[in-house]
């Protein structure tokens, strides 16, 4: 017996009828059709989205996080956040140190402090670094093949080139630009001293 407004269907409706052409569909998952096919489900999990792929269904996919960002996926939302670590940060210190990218150091040892650059597989370029006088004055020491330019000026390279500070007071930040090469960004404070 018919009902009025109900139509009692033996076979599945095809998509070219205004159907699913899909005897089921996955619970909670976006449906994403294709032409008179069958429609079809994706399930994304926490933090998913969909990520469009020209001439192809869209694909569930997560952000990836860049350099100093954290991604943080949980159920109906997305976490994105400056990693810690991330930005410029200063620290004073009292012993010897190898440089660290995007950090800044004061020197405040009992004698002059000693900073090297790192190798050339622990940084990148565009990496950053900086250092003042606090209590002390300080020295930027050379790895093998490293060099520093100053202006128009150039240190040895090597180990045997070096930049110091000559009075309390002087500092001056640097940026790696090439392998082994470093360059002292505009208007360095005081009278560095370029071996």
């Amino acid at each position: 017996m018919a009902t009025n407004n109900a139509i009692n269907l033996p076979i599945i409706a095809p998509v070219s009828r205004g159907g699913t052409g899909a005897s089921t569909l996955t619970s909670n998952a976006v449906v994403v059709s294709n032409g008179t096919s069958p429609l079809s489900t994706l399930t994304l999990t926490d933090g998913q989205l969909l990520i469009g792929s020209t001439g192809n269904a869209p694909v569930p996919a997560s952000l990836t996080a860049g350099a100093n960002v954290t991604i943080t996926p949980s159920a109906g939302g997305i976490t994105i956040a400056a990693s810690a670590g991330a930005g410029f940060s200063w620290s004073a210190v009292t012993g010897d140190e190898v440089f660290v990218a995007n950090n800044g150091y004061i020197a405040n040892g009992s004698g002059v402090v000693t900073f090297t650059l790192p190798t050339d597989g622990a940084s990148a370029i565009g990496d950053t670094y900086a250092v003042t006088t606090g209590s002390q004055q300080w020295v930027i020491a050379q790895l093998s093949s490293q060099q520093i330019r100053i202006g128009s000026s150039t240190t040895t390279v090597g180990t045997g080139g070096s930049l110091a500070s000559s009075a309390l007071g002087d500092g001056l930040s640097l940026v790696k630009i090439s392998a082994n090469l470093w360059q002292v960004l505009p208007a360095p404070l005081g009278n560095i001293t370029v071996v």
